[in-house]
């Protein structure tokens, strides 16, 4: 993506979002929200502890603009499957400890069903390949992800 646009997805996620992360959590009302915010509180180190909350505005954008999280990822084992009309990237969660999005071993990308990589190694990261693969293939946003990924995508 850098090759095309000169920009550093990952970095611009995480430079913008780390400024909107706090509040992003604040004012979601998604079920996930509580559980997320467990896992924050018992961190002790600020650093880690500021990149959960990056991870945790990820996570719970797509039902701040109440569209649906299952869309842009799932934690694997608690997939619900949905018939898609176009092609549809997702990160997958892999591992997770009691079905927590963010006590994954590793994360995969997808695109309809399909391995695209494994190379991601936090859920910034993920999404930043994410928007690369909808960028490279030109592929539409899905209807019930479309606001969360163009919020995405003015940000670069």
């Amino acid at each position: 993506m850098s090759d095309h646009t000169t920009v550093d997805v990952d970095q611009q996620i995480v430079t913008q979002l780390s400024v909107m992360a706090p509040r992003v959590f604040q004012v979601s009302r998604s079920p996930l929200k509580e559980k997320l915010r467990r896992k924050i509180e018992d961190c002790v180190d600020a650093r880690l502890k500021k990149g959960l909350q990056l991870e945790a505005a990820i996570l719970l954008l797509p039902a701040l603009f109440k569209e649906d999280p299952g869309l842009m990822y799932e934690v694997e084992g608690h997939a619900q499957t949905r018939p898609s009309e176009t092609a549809t990237p997702k990160i997958l969660l892999k591992g997770c400890r009691e079905g927590h999005p963010m006590q994954y071993d590793h994360i995969s990308l997808v695109l309809d069903g399909q391995l695209v990589t494994e190379e991601s190694e936090d859920i910034s990261m993920a999404l930043g390949l994410l928007l690369c693969i909808y960028f490279t293939f030109e592929i539409q946003y899905p209807k019930g992800l479309k606001k969360t990924l163009t919020f995405w995508s003015v940000l670069f």
